[in-house]
């Protein structure tokens, strides 16, 4: 099959159509269910020769996440 690359900007409200006009939060975009996310990377400074991992959330010192729940678009809470 064929490969694409989507990019995201990290600045809010700048257009980018795959993604809510607020900061950039780390999650991949919400796309068409035929669409399959295979890998995300971060481009630092517009640099796509070394791309970077995205930081997650396992990879923070234990403190960050002591009092922190990691939300967006894609998490959802069911009813007790």
């Amino acid at each position: 099959g064929l490969r694409y690359r989507l990019t995201m900007s990290t600045q809010a409200n700048d257009g980018d159509h795959f993604h809510d006009p607020v900061s950039f939060d780390g999650l991949s975009p919400l796309t068409h269910p035929l669409v399959r996310i295979i890998r995300s990377i971060y481009l630092r400074n517009g640099n796509s020769v070394q791309p970077e991992m995205v930081p997650a959330f396992s990879d923070l010192h234990p403190d960050y996440s002591s009092h922190r729940l990691p939300v967006g678009p894609t998490l959802k809470f069911l009813k007790p």
